[in-house]
């Protein structure tokens, strides 16, 4: 029967064509889903992680608590001294943020954050220690930028090549060059999109008095200190100077996990529907063969085969139809969620081996589900009304 099986799927190469192309299509497009929810999840656990244990001490009125972009009253250098003599600090930074602007592109922001030589010498989470392309500054005259606005940059092709020098606007009108040494990648996926420099040319292109700050970068010693330390921090500034908020960053990106679960959530409801549709695609191409084939059915019939025989014969059809559908999809789906990220630059995450093989699995039965109503069909073949039919 398995022979038979497999000439009768040879023998009609339109038909077993549409079912592969139907099956391989709809396997490819669950591992491109599954591809893109595991970068999403893996970049936000990523940015989780590494922002633990971090408080970011911020004006008042500054935007998005202050982690995003520089905005609100500068912060004076009496608050940074507060904050290290605050119990549970284990060490404070100021930070600069300001927002670059080519003079062909004004449209087009790119978040600078500058960096204190102080910071860049005693910790090793700056993005000046994390260089995966070139160098770091050497001066402030000289920016590195994150590996995502780096790859989102290449792909609407405005690109800052490393080694080029460029032209940027200065908050009076003026144009001042600047030199991108190199590119950096943390696991904030927040500090990958921005441009990083020395606090200097940040606070020139901020136009911010020497040695005030955008915002204060606070490491706790505990991540069970960090509410403590919130708390301490705010009693420490309040009164003293403009007014501040203090936030966890990890905390700020609790609807961004939210939102992240929902979308989750919408591309296994669309896999979900890929096999629903794989499945009613299998079965309308298994009935339409059915029906070209009741004649062969009514002769193995009436020489002997019995029904549960021509049933087993074209769920066996299908479940060749289905393997072979279901390798292509893989090695199709495989490869398309690895060109979508080094290409598109999309962070996809290729399933791994467990995850392929519940695909694989799912595929097949789901091939093979859709043969059972053909095959229900092709049992009720009756010989003698076929043959007086004609």
């Amino acid at each position: 029967m398995l022979v038979l099986a497999l000439k009768n799927v040879l023998r009609r190469k339109g038909i077993a064509g549409l079912a592969l192309l139907g099956v391989g299509l709809g396997s490819a497009l669950i591992i491109v889903l599954l591809s893109l929810s595991g970068g999403l999840n893996r970049n936000l656990d990523q940015t989780v992680s590494a922002l633990a244990g971090k408080l970011v001490v911020s004006p008042k009125d500054a935007l998005f608590g202050g982690i995003f972009f520089g905005s609100g009253t500068p912060l004076p250098p009496g608050d940074l001294a507060t904050v290290r003599g605050t119990a549970g600090v284990q060490g404070a930074y100021g930070r600069v943020s300001a927002a670059l602007h080519l003079p062909d592109l004004p449209d087009l922001l790119l978040p600078l954050t500058g960096y204190s030589p102080e910071e860049i010498r005693a910790t090793a989470n700056t993005p000046f220690a994390m260089v995966v392309q070139g160098h770091a500054p050497a001066n402030d005259r000289e920016i590195i930028i994150g590996q995502r606005l780096f790859e989102t940059l290449s792909f609407i092709g405005d690109k800052l090549a490393v080694g080029g020098t460029y032209p940027f606007l200065l908050p009076d009108g003026d144009t001042i060059d600047l030199r991108v040494t190199g590119v950096f990648q943390t696991r904030d996926e927040i500090a990958n999109t921005c441009v990083a420099g020395f606090i200097s040319l940040a606070r020139l292109f901020a136009a911010m008095p020497s040695n005030d700050y955008s915002s204060l970068s606070v490491s706790v010693a505990r991540p069970d200190l960090v509410l403590p330390v919130e708390q301490a921090v705010l009693g420490e500034l309040e009164g003293n100077g403009p007014g501040v908020q203090v936030v966890a960053p990890e905390n700020l990106l609790n609807p961004l996990e939210a939102s992240t679960k929902a979308v989750d959530r919408l591309l296994l409801a669309i896999a979900l529907v890929c096999a629903l549709g794989c499945t009613l695609f299998i079965s309308i191409i298994m009935s339409i063969t059915v029906l070209e084939r009741m004649r062969e059915f009514a002769v193995l019939k009436a020489v002997g085969w019995r029904g549960r025989h021509v049933t087993m014969l074209v769920l066996t059809e299908s479940l060749f139809l289905s393997l072979a559908g279901t390798a292509m999809g893989l090695v199709l789906g495989l490869s398309t969620a690895l060109m979508a990220g080094h290409y598109l630059k999309l962070g996809t995450v290729a399933p791994d081996w467990p995850q392929m093989a519940r695909i694989a699995l799912l595929a097949i039965l789901v091939g093979t589900v859709g043969g059972l109503f053909p095959a229900r069909r092709a049992n009720r073949a009756a010989p003698a009304v076929i043959f007086r039919q004609g």
